[in-house]
Formats: structure tokens, sequence, C-alpha cells
């Protein structure tokens, strides 16, 4: 049976998260203290005990001129025990029912590895959302650890503000802030030739690059001078290689309202 989480039900979602995840209990309490009471939470309850679920998370993108509603579908999951059973694919397609329902024109996910983009496809999904690997160049500008959850924004939009982004809301910008600082990462303002940059880097990895196009080498260059492996930029700031990122569909029946887009700092 599909029904709504209730708050009841945490104590075991939470658990079902940090198995499936393999999270720690401090990390997973956070991630629930920021996202249950804002996602709607359909479960899979299998002799009275949810045994598969997910998040779908509220989140707007820029199409058009106007802002179009969507959903993001976080933490999908089922206990080891129960799969097989296509518990998910009921959850997935509860998805499509409550995307409609809210009145929302699509829905979106990261797969959490290359072979979940097939078993995605089986459902219906596109890819659609892809980021750009940036390669360094010479080092030019400075890194600097200090901003603010509301400046990141602010930069971000100046360089994200075209059809088929996403826009950061200020609950999710805080929690992409606080989430890269427990893994070792933060957020930064970046001084370049061309203006200024932000960045959020996550262990060695920065998810997000925003600056001038022209600035992007450098910019990377900066990162991998500090011990960065690995930089990554919208598609719609770099000219190089798309790599498939996540993942969206309409509910059943509608066609996506477009053909590319940009949902990078997600909780992925």
């Amino acid at each position: 049976m599909i029904r709504p989480a209730c708050p009841k039900d945490r104590p075991v979602l939470e658990r079902l998260y940090r198995t499936c995840f393999s999270e720690t209990a401090d990390y997973t309490a956070f991630a629930f203290e920021q996202l249950f009471s804002r996602a709607d939470v359909p479960v899979a309850e299998v002799d009275g005990v949810p045994r598969s679920m997910c998040f779908l998370l509220p989140f707007v993108f820029r199409l058009g001129g106007r802002a179009v509603r969507a959903q993001y579908l976080y933490a999908a999951c089922t206990d080891k025990a129960y799969r097989g059973r296509g518990l998910m694919g009921e959850i997935l397609r509860t998805a499509d029912n409550w995307c409609r329902r809210a009145d929302r024109a699509f829905t979106f996910l990261v797969p959490a590895s290359e072979s979940l983009f097939s078993y995605y496809a089986a459902h219906g999904y596109r890819t659609v959302f892809t980021r750009a690997k940036v390669l360094p160049g010479a080092a030019q500008g400075a890194l600097s650890p200090l901003c603010s959850d509301g400046a990141y924004r602010r930069l971000r939009e100046r360089y994200l503000s075209g059809d088929g982004c996403m826009i950061q809301s200020g609950w999710s910008m805080s929690f992409t802030a606080q989430d890269a600082r427990r893994t070792d990462g933060m957020l930064y303002t970046l001084q370049l030739p061309h203006g200024p940059g932000c960045a959020v880097r996550s262990g060695s990895t920065v998810k997000e690059l925003c600056c001038d196009r022209r600035d992007l080498s450098c910019a990377a260059g900066l990162f991998a001078a500090d011990g960065v492996q690995d930089v990554y930029t919208s598609p719609f700031l770099s000219s190089g290689e798309r790599i498939p990122y996540a993942m969206a569909k309409a509910p059943e029946g509608d066609a996506l309202p477009f053909s590319q887009g940009y949902c990078n700092l997600l909780f992925d």
C-alpha cells in the first residue's frame, strides 16, 4: 500500500535512509530535520511497516520568462529485504500522480549511479539535465572561503538566470551550505579577471562554479592548486562536453516543457 508518511513514521524512515545510503546517524538526523516537513513523502507499506520511500521537494525553474513549479524526487530507497517486489515502481507512479495533483510541471531526480539511468528511463524519465567539467588552466585571482548563503544566491543569479535553470530558494541554499560544511567543503567567493564568481566545494569536488565563462579555466586552476580534483559548472556557461546529471518526467501523458536544463546544487 502506498500512503503519505506521517510524523510517527520518521524513526523508521530515518533507519531506512541511513541503511540504504550508508549515512551516519548525525547526518541522517540533519537531513530529516531540514527536509521531512518540507516534502511530500510517499511510502510503500508492507505488513504495516514502511519499506520504500522518497522525498518530493518543491523547486522552481525559469522557462520562457516565467516560473515553472516542479518537484525533486530525492532519497528514493527500498529496504534491501523487500527489493524486487516493484515497490519503487509504485512509488514512482505515485510521484507522477502527486505531481499532477500539486499542479507541478514535472518530477526530476539525480540517479545515484550510472546504472540507474536505464532504470529510470524504463519508467519514462529522460536525461535533460547536464553539467560540464572544467579543466584547470593557469590560476589567476583569489579564493575567499567566506561566501554567505545570500551572497552566493545573488552571484548565482548573475550567471544562471536563463531558461532551464533552477532557482535556488533560501532554504535550499541554506541546506547546500550546511551540507558542504558537513562534507569538508565550503561556499566561496572568487575574485577573477572578468569579475566576481562563486563556487560550492564538497571534499575534493567543486559541485558548482559560477563565473564569467572567460574565467572558468583560471578559476578551476585556483581550486586545483588547493587540492580539488573535479570542477563542474553549468553547460550554459561552458562549451565543454555535457555530462549527464539528472533526469525528468512530466505527469503521464504530458510533455516536458524543455529539452535541456540545469539543476545542480541538489542533495545528490
